[in-house]
Parts: C-alpha cells; structure tokens; sequence
C-alpha cells in the first residue's frame, strides 16, 4: 500500500475521534468489505486488511441503515437497546432464502432481539401497521416455522417470533426487510399444478382468513387401510383452522367450482368414515372417460394429532384429490392380526392375542419406512403404525383388548391427564414394546398406536 493511500485511511479513522485517556467517549464505526486475518503470533491478534472496495463509515443506528438502503425514513422498530441490526444479501454471507430452503441474494436489513417482551412486540405490529404496512400472507420456513408477512407497496417486512425456554412474558423477534417480490419456501397451488396434471389449480378453494401457512401438500403412501404405489400416491392438502370454514368451503366447490355432490347406487349422498370423521365427496366429470375428479374432504379436531404444535389450532381439514372410477373407501379388518404381525417384525414376542367378544372393524394407518417417514411427522400419522377400532360395545371392546395385552405378558404402564394408557412389554431382547391405548367414546373408536404416543395425551 503506498504512503499516500496508508495516509487517507488514518485521516478517514481520524474524522471519528481518537478514543486515549483524555477522551474516552467511544463512536462506533463500520469496516465494510474488509478481510479478516487472525494471526496467531506469540497471541492471537485480528488484523484488518483494507482493499479496493473497504470503506470505512459511522455506525448507523437501525433507522438510519432502513432510510440508506430503502429511502424509508422514521421506519418503526421496537423501542429497546437489546438488539443486533446487519445488512444482508450481496456479498453479506447471509441470506433470507436460505430460510426457505433457496438461493439468492435479496439485500436488505435483519433486525434482532433476542429478548422483547409480548406486550413489545404487539406494540411492534401496531407501529408497522399505523405506518402504511398490512398482514399480507403468513408463511412457514425450511424448518417448520412460522412467519408472518407485512408488505407497503413493494417492501416485505418478514417477522419471526420465536419462544424463549422458560420464559413467557418474552420472546424472540426477527424481522428481515426486503424490497421485490415476496421470498417464500412454496405454496400448495404451486404443489398442486404440479403434482396433479388433471385437476385445474384454479378449482382448489381457499378463504381469505387461511394463509400459506396453515395448508400443507402431502403425498400419502396409504389411507385409511388402502395403500398407494410409489408414484401414484393420495394428493391431500391439509388445512389447519380455528374456525368454522368447512361448510363454506365445501359449498364454493359445489356453487362456484362446479362440482357435484358423489351419490351412490341407491342415489343417496355417498359419505365414509375415517378417524371417526365422515368424508364429503365430491366431483366432476371427466369428457371421454370413466374416470372423475374427486374433491375428497372431511374435518378433525386438534386432539387427534400427538405431532409438537398441533395445539396451535382448533380444527385440521383434509381435502384429498384424486382420479378414479369411484370414490376412495375406508378398508377394514376384522381383527388385530396385521397390527400384532407388525409388531412382532419389529421385535419377536411383542405381538398379542385378544379374543373380542363383539364384532369389530379395523382402520389400519400404517408406519412407513424410515427413509421417508420424517416427511409424515406433521401430517400426525405414518410415522407410528395408527389402529383404529369400532365395535358396537365400546366398553367391552375395551375390555376385551387390556385382557389380551395382560395375557400376553404386557403390564399397566402410566396414564396420561387426558385418561389415555400405556401398557408395556420388556422382551428376551433386552428391548420393551410399548402400546398406547386412546378410549374415544364420543367419536366411536378406540386408537391403538405403536409406541409411547405423545406428552399432550
């Protein structure tokens, strides 16, 4: 570096002040594109390298860094003095769509407090709205998490709160700013149109209240006892709601979609059940071909998930879509033999014999194997092998099955808050199978699962 260059560095660190002994108020300053060197001589020591594109400028303050970059003046931040602020995108390093699983470069400004209170942050939200900023979309993230979206005009505020461990009053707040078009991981119309060539993206009804958010495209390798070949698996959309939208939903299929309602032989209304919930079939024709479009739906309610979560709603709508001759049907078993042989794969000894004392039917969602079950964990079922059973005598059903456990070598094991049990079995192999038993008389069945449930049941 010549004397000349070395001389017009200084004089620019200068303009900030000298921080000795006689003046020892700090100003903090920016390197920009600086290198970084860490040169371990006798101690460890950073070394700054200037080069042709390093600039050396003040410190600016959240508000100051938003009107630099996007000409947004007094823009609304939390008022708190805990918290980082950065520049990302360009040359940063950091980037918002590798939050969402992709590349790119979008610049822009990450603001941070890793601790804010509620009350803060709602403060927060307000602010941005009595700025010029609306909700516009909530959306989640590569890893499962929730954002939620404000937009003006062209500029996204994209905000994620996160929980603090062990404390309530207080969370996590991110907000990254952007300008362009919205950075997401994906959409289920996206998914629909193209994993499903016969259905009309347009047809898939939606309401203003769900967001992005709330609906996951899924692929199931089986369904309430049928199972699916690799390639032509079920298409099902959830939707996760807190409020009552699937009449009107069903209704917009019918009045402004165009499709009609599937009847059977005897034309009545052809309905199923799954999980306890009947399924609203509906369809349309397909010109030249047997064949229909179903629009296949029914609703569940949060307490029949056990994935982390599903307490953030109410209710789930499953709407599955497919082609076919006829619509989808609930397969059924008469006894638990495929449940018990899946359990004896998994560890010989750990299957059980019952002898039921009253026909039973039984809905059968099974474990899928390891290398694609994680995909399942949110859509609450594959993950553990699921059996549904139904008997016109609950109680004695009930009865039937705990006799056949304990006869079996199984043994009581704990009951949760909401009245559910485990039974387990420690086998020859030094391994325990367990068995946990959900009672759910107001929806007629009893839920067997493959393993210890959840903590919520």
């Amino acid at each position: 570096m010549s004397l000349e260059q070395k001389e017009k560095i200084i004089n620019e660190l200068k303009q900030f002040g000298t921080y000795n002994s006689n003046n020892n108020v700090a100003q903090e300053i920016s390197f920009e594109h600086f290198i970084i060197r860490f040169n371990p001589s006798y101690t460890y020591r950073v070394q700054l390298e200037y080069g042709l594109e390093s600039s050396i400028s003040k410190h600016l303050s959240p508000n100051e860094k938003i009107e630099k970059q996007f000409n947004l003046k007094n823009f609304p931040f939390p008022n708190t003095n805990s918290f980082s602020c950065f520049k990302f995108g360009g040359s940063s390093r950091v980037y918002i769509e590798a939050n969402y699983g992709k590349e790119g470069k979008t610049p822009g400004i990450y603001y941070n407090s890793s601790s804010l209170s509620n009350e803060a942050i709602k403060t927060e939200l307000h602010n941005l709205e009595l700025y010029g900023f609306i909700l516009f979309n909530e959306i989640k993230d590569d890893y499962n998490q929730r954002h939620q979206i404000y937009k003006m005009n062209d500029t996204y505020v994209d905000i994620l709160i996160e929980e603090i461990s062990f404390v309530e009053e207080e969370k996590s707040f991110s907000m990254w700013i952007y300008q362009g078009k919205m950075i997401y991981k994906d959409k289920v119309q996206e998914k629909i149109a193209n994993n499903i060539p016969y259905f009309n993206v347009d047809d898939f009804v939606t309401l203003d209240q769900i967001k992005d958010a709330d609906m996951t495209f899924y692929q199931l390798p089986n369904y309430a006892g049928n199972t699916f070949e690799q390639g032509n698996y079920l298409n099902c959309i959830t939707i996760d709601v807190n409020e009552e939208c699937f009449t009107t939903i069903r209704s917009n299929y019918i009045n402004d979609k165009g499709f009609k309602t599937a009847r059977d032989e005897n034309n009545k209304i052809y309905t199923y059940n799954t999980r306890g919930s009947n399924h609203y079939v509906l369809y349309k024709e397909i010109e030249g071909s047997d064949e229909k479009i179903y629009v296949d739906m029914a609703m569940y309610s949060t307490s029949d998930y056990t994935f982390v979560g599903h307490n953030e709603f109410t209710n789930r709508i499953e709407i599955l879509i497919y082609k076919s001759t006829k619509p989808l049907e609930t397969k059924y078993e008469s006894n638990l033999n495929t449940f018990t042989n899946y359990l004896e794969t998994l560890n010989p000894d750990s299957g059980f014999e019952v002898n039921f004392s009253k026909d039973i039917k039984v809905e059968s969602w099974f474990e899928i194997n390891d290398n694609i079950k994680y995909n399942y964990i949110y859509y609450g079922y594959l993950f553990e092998y699921n059996a549904f059973i139904y008997s016109t005598d609950l109680n004695q059903t009930y009865s039937d099955l705990i006799d056949g456990l304990v006869s079996s070598g199984y043994v009581y094991g704990t009951t949760t808050q909401k009245g559910n049990v485990t039974y387990y079995k420690n086998l020859n192999n030094g391994n325990t199978s367990f068995i946990f038993i959900m009672k759910e008389t107001d929806k007629g069945y009893i839920r067997l699962i493959n393993g210890a449930g959840g903590i919520d049941f």
